[in-house]
């Protein structure tokens, strides 16, 4: 450190003062005048930028632009003391260049640098609306050259606040995408009609979005379907003030070959009715299945038996089964507002031993394809779908007694008397990650068993 500072001192010593460099800056045309006492002599570097004129006797020097640049001026006083200043000589602003500074005037974090063939944007962007403005400048000017870029903590936010959005409209398909400038959307969707409608969200937003969006097969949230078969007392109609229409809600064409025809309704707060039914002993539960199905796809549920039926030929004899019982298919579409449109096809079929042949029983059906509108939650309520007298066959055919579900309500007496009625409940609800389809069923074939072992006086850590 010592030798360092030796060897300053000598340089001082010998060499000539030399002071801080000044710059100054004067338009093309213009000329300044600096003073310097003692003043003997001046040297320009570029004379094509700026001429110098040495006035001696009065210690200044008269300094002119001649064109736009950058030049060194140094001046030498009787000390041969000298001084250096930097002339900067900047050209008239254009009137490209000032219309320029016009449209993006009060826009934060970018400057605007100008050369003989170009202004480039740079620096970084914060507000979605400067950004568009920038780039509407840059399409406008040809020469106009954009190198500023969206901050990426902006571009995150607009990213994210795009996400919101859509998973808020229910278009959880769709991820948003951030990269340089622009966020890009991806998914698969199932309409062009979706893809406009989730473009102008997105584009309300952030408005340098790009879609690269595919129509086709997406994950859609499932159907879930709660179907209940009940049997339930005529007399808890007027008991509970409640009224069954006969006519059907929507369009529907029937098949039938049997005078009674279905009668359809939809209830709000059918499950409180129902809950009351039973609480009274006025309804029961024959059977409670569920379905579950995506969007489009048919879903069927079939509660009966077959009988089996021969086919003769002259060179041979087949034996086949036909069914008959409950069967109901369903098929549903859904909207983003959880309205959903369900095409019902339900058929009823009853074995009629009077027409038996060769101990072969007939088979009276009807029939019933019906679109129903209804919001999820609500429940489709379908009645007068078996006759009584079906019952009364149990007697003589008691083999009846055995079909799965419909067995149990051939048997009720007050179903045999005419006093109560076959309805089935249909209760469509949105399947999601947070809602499991089987985990009733579960909880309640667990209480079941739970009970049962504790009735026959065992517990379950035995």
């Amino acid at each position: 450190m010592v030798r360092s500072i030796s060897i300053v001192s000598l340089w001082l010593a010998f060499a000539p003062h030399v002071l801080a460099q000044t710059k100054v800056t004067l338009p093309v045309g213009r000329q300044q005048i600096i003073h310097l006492e003692g003043l003997t002599r001046a040297a320009i570097g570029n004379p094509t930028v700026a001429d110098v004129d040495v006035i001696e006797a009065q210690s200044k020097v008269i300094v002119r632009g001649l064109r736009p640049g950058s030049t060194d001026l140094i001046l030498w006083d009787q000390q041969e003391t000298q001084k250096t200043y930097i002339i900067e000589v900047v050209g008239k602003p254009s009137a490209l260049s000032s219309e320029i500074h016009q449209l993006l005037d009060g826009i934060e974090g970018i400057e605007i640098i100008s050369t003989h063939q170009n202004h480039i944007i740079q620096g970084y962007i914060y507000r979605g609306r400067d950004l568009e403005q920038i780039l509407y400048v840059e399409k406008l000017y040809e020469k106009v050259k954009n190198l500023a870029k969206v901050h990426p903590d902006a571009l995150e936010h607009f990213r994210s606040q795009i996400k919101e959005t859509l998973d808020l409209y229910e278009f959880d398909q769709v991820t948003p995408i951030a990269a340089g400038s622009t966020i890009f959307l991806t998914g698969k969707i199932p309409s062009e009609h979706d893809r406009i409608l989730i473009h102008s969200l997105a584009k309300n937003i952030f408005f340098h979005c790009e879609d690269q969006m595919e129509v086709g097969v997406y994950h859609q949230k499932p159907i879930y379907f709660d179907i209940k078969l009940l049997e339930v007392s005529k007399s808890s109609f007027k008991d509970l003030g409640m009224e069954w229409p006969s006519q059907l809600v929507a369009n529907s064409s029937i098949n039938k070959n049997q005078s009674n025809p279905f009668s359809i309704s939809v209830g709000t707060q059918t499950e409180l009715t129902l809950h009351t039914l039973i609480e009274k002993g006025q309804a029961r539960i024959l059977s409670n299945p569920s379905l579950t199905c995506n969007q489009e796809s048919t879903c069927q549920f079939h509660a009966g038996g077959q009988i089996p039926i021969r086919l003769v030929s002259e060179r041979v004899a087949n034996l086949s089964y036909k069914n008959y019982g409950l069967d109901i298919n369903l098929q549903s579409k859904a909207d983003r507002s959880d309205h959903l449109s369900i095409d019902l096809d339900i058929q009823m079929s009853a074995l009629d031993y009077a027409n038996a042949l060769e101990g072969i029983p007939g088979i009276v059906d009807h029939q019933i394809k019906n679109s129903v509108d209804v919001s999820v939650g609500q429940t489709i309520i379908i009645g007068r779908l078996l006759e009584n007298r079906s019952g009364k066959n149990i007697k003589k055919f008691p083999v009846l007694g055995s079909i799965p579900v419909l067995g149990e309500l051939f048997k009720s007496r007050s179903f045999q008397k005419n006093r109560s009625v076959f309805m089935v409940f249909i209760t469509p609800q949105r399947s999601d990650s947070s809602f499991d389809p089987n985990e009733r069923s579960i909880e309640k074939i667990t209480d079941e068993i739970e009970n049962q072992m504790q009735e026959d006086g065992f517990q379950w850590k035995d």
